[in-house]
């Protein structure tokens, strides 16, 4: 037996509201995942943007490798270490640094 329009409307309406729940619940349900893949998206923008840089810079690229090439593999893994904690360091002050000021000019 063919079901009325209005049924039909009354039926469309039901499997609206049941898609979008169900999208909803598959949005909450993707979130961890969306984090993830983000982080990955950034890791491969990072290696791009490292692409693009050494291929804008090939100077200093090469002048990188000789200094690789010119130390010992230990002297610059120590350096590369020191450095890579000065960096660090530095991400962390100017994260931390204005937001102590300001607590400290309110007082």
């Amino acid at each position: 037996m063919p079901k009325s329009l209005t049924e039909l409307h009354e039926e469309r309406g039901r499997l609206r509201e049941r898609i979008a729940a169900q999208r909803s619940a598959l949005s909450r349900q993707m979130a961890p995942v969306q984090q993830v893949l983000a982080l990955g998206d950034r890791a491969v923008q990072a290696g791009r943007d490292a692409a693009d840089t050494a291929s804008r810079h090939p100077v200093a690229l090469a002048a990188a490798a000789a200094v690789l090439l010119a130390f010992k593999p230990r002297t610059v893994w120590r350096w590369g270490k020191r450095g890579l904690l000065l960096w660090r360091g530095s991400q962390l002050l100017s994260r931390w640094l204005p937001e102590v000021l300001e607590r400290w000019l309110r007082k």
